[in-house]
């Protein structure tokens, strides 16, 4: 078989494969939609409604912390479940934490995030990046259409 039949033959099946592929795709696509949307209405009330039932938990529990609780950690056990009571201690945070902390010369709790933005790097000069010790090389980009013109791009 020649070279360009055997093309032709490849893109022919890619074609098909890919128009399934989609067909498939978008069936489970309206499927899951559907689905979800069933959950997201039976779920949506109850998860509604826990929210505000912890909010008024945690509001009565605040309201009736001397009746309720005897000590710093502290349980009400009761027919339906347990009101749990704990005094942590936690850092206050303040504005300014920051300099103050570079001034104070603490600098193992100072998070620095680094990384390339490889966008930038393409747009250098060649001489900037043989500073950095990279070069621009050549590669093959190879793409093909199928069907209705769309690209498909395999590197």
């Amino acid at each position: 078989m020649e070279a360009k039949e055997q093309a032709e033959q490849l893109l022919c099946e890619a074609a098909e494969i890919k128009g399934r592929i989609e067909a498939v795709e978008a069936e489970a696509a309206l499927m899951i939609a559907a689905i979800a949307e069933i959950y997201t209405v039976k779920l949506g009330v109850d998860k509604a409604r826990m929210k505000t039932i912890e909010k008024e938990i945690k509001k009565l529990s605040r309201k009736n912390k001397k009746h309720f609780f005897k000590s710093d950690s502290d349980r009400l056990q009761l027919a339906s479940g347990a009101l749990l009571y704990n005094v942590t201690k936690r850092v206050k945070r303040i504005r300014g934490a920051l300099a103050k902390i570079e001034a104070a010369g603490i600098k193992n709790v100072i998070k620095i995030v680094k990384s390339v933005n490889w966008d930038a790097v393409e747009k250098l000069e060649d001489e900037d990046l043989e500073k950095i010790g990279t070069c621009r090389v050549k590669k093959d980009v190879f793409e093909y259409e199928v069907g209705k013109g769309k690209k498909v791009k395999s590197e």
